[in-house]
């Protein structure tokens, strides 16, 4: 059913889609091109191409930013793949920067089908997760600043960070990709001025994507690139452009996903017929399991001289994995101690604890730099009853009073 309404002088309208639209497997595809902007001709062209070489757009289509104006761009989509396309817009920089386009993709959002994990306050409808058979997609608002979905030149700041870090630890889906606008490894153009402009932020989203993500696809360059960071991991694809010409030839990409194999196939080309320029594939792993660590205390009070237990288990059960307690006392300084984990992935370990206070205990997992697991609980040392002072006390008042017996004997009649 098409849909139409205003925001402000606005007109917006698209396809409503159910929410869960079934894909039959096991092997799916879908089509991603980027920086169509208002090349319509061009753009045009490009999904007629989409047609000629490979059929259709897939089970969806995905635009990775600068796709304004959204409304035309969907349109020709609509009028060249049908009413039931599903389509999943990215935010760019012309986006942000254009509040009728945000205000069109944020309406937008309450249309698209399989979304498993909306982003964090703030950009809930601009960045967000599906699923789609064993495939998990991301995708990434670099334009939110922590608060404000338009606040950034191009970033993935903390907030961010820490959502998709969780998204990704999350996930069980053996195929990942992420999408986004700026590359973070730019070639040809906006080099310094992508996410490399902030090196640090951009070094720790790629070492998190680095492991479990096949590929980071964007646009930006308007250039077409495949690159890998010292050739292995992650792939990043700058989709190049489908309409705003820099020089390069109109392209899209084509993917196939099957239960264990990616393949990737670029099409390029200037009118049509477009040429297959390259081409290649990327296998899948087992699925990913998520792996946690618990731990607990017996007692979380004890006396002081007293044994404390501290146990818990790796689910799914790993046996003869080291576990490292790490023991913080109460003036804060720390030391470790390591256990095994029995056949059933269960731990074990008394420790006695040698001071009175409030200590807490880390339980910590690690199997490479890339899987770990940690968690932690405290308990509470009570001061021992102060016998001996007490003995001692008891025994003055007593030799007190024997002396004061004694002199009283021994005082001379008057």
């Amino acid at each position: 059913m098409m849909i139409t309404f205003f925001l402000g002088s606005l007109a917006i309208a698209w396809t409503e889609q159910p929410l869960s639209i079934a894909v039959a497997g096991p092997s799916f595809r879908f089509t991603a091109t980027a920086d169509s902007r208002s090349e319509r001709t061009n753009f045009r062209n490009v999904l007629s191409q989409i047609m000629a070489q490979v059929g259709d757009e897939g089970v969806f289509h995905i635009s990775c930013g600068d796709i304004d104006p959204l409304q035309d761009n969907y349109d020709d989509l609509v009028n060249q793949f049908g009413h039931d396309i599903v389509w999943f817009p990215v935010v760019g920089n012309h986006e942000a920067e254009t509040p009728e386009d945000m205000s069109w993709i944020r309406a937008h959002y309450s249309s698209l089908p399989w979304i498993v994990n909306p982003g964090p306050t703030g950009c809930e409808n601009t960045s967000y997760s599906f699923d789609c058979l064993n495939a998990h997609f991301i995708v990434i608002n670099e334009y939110y600043d922590g608060h404000n979905d338009t606040g950034t030149d191009g970033d993935v700041v903390d907030v961010l960070y820490d959502w998709l870090a969780a998204d990704l630890a999350a996930t069980t889906k053996p195929a990942i990709f992420v999408f986004g606008h700026e590359p973070a490894y730019p070639f040809n153009r906006h080099v310094g001025d992508s996410l490399d402009e902030h090196q640090a932020n951009r070094d720790r989203f790629w070492n998190l994507l680095e492991e479990p993500v096949i590929a980071y696809l964007c646009g930006h360059s308007h250039y077409y690139t495949k690159y890998r960071h010292e050739d292995q991991g992650v792939w990043q694809i700058d989709l190049g452009n489908a309409g705003n010409t820099d020089g390069d030839l109109l392209s899209f990409l084509d993917v196939t996903i099957d239960e264990s194999q990616v393949r990737f196939d670029i099409w390029r080309g200037t009118t049509g017929p477009y040429s297959l320029t390259d081409s290649w594939t990327v296998d899948i792993g087992l699925p990913r399991v998520s792996t946690t660590i618990s731990c607990a205390v017996v007692e979380h009070t004890i006396a002081e001289g007293d044994s404390v237990t501290i146990s818990g288990s790796i689910n799914p059960p790993l046996s003869r994995e080291a576990v490292t307690l790490t023991y913080k006392k109460p003036d804060g300084t720390t030391y470790s101690k390591a256990v095994i984990t029995g056949s059933d992935g269960y731990y074990v370990e008394v420790n006695r604890p040698d001071v009175a206070g409030t200590w807490e205990v880390v339980a910590s997992w690690v199997a490479d730099e890339k899987h770990s697991a940690r968690t932690l609980i405290s308990f509470r040392v009570a001061p021992a009853f102060p016998w001996a002072l007490l003995i001692g006390g008891i025994g003055g008042a007593v030799t007190i009073i024997v002396v004061i017996v004694v002199l009283k004997r021994r005082r001379p009649a008057a």
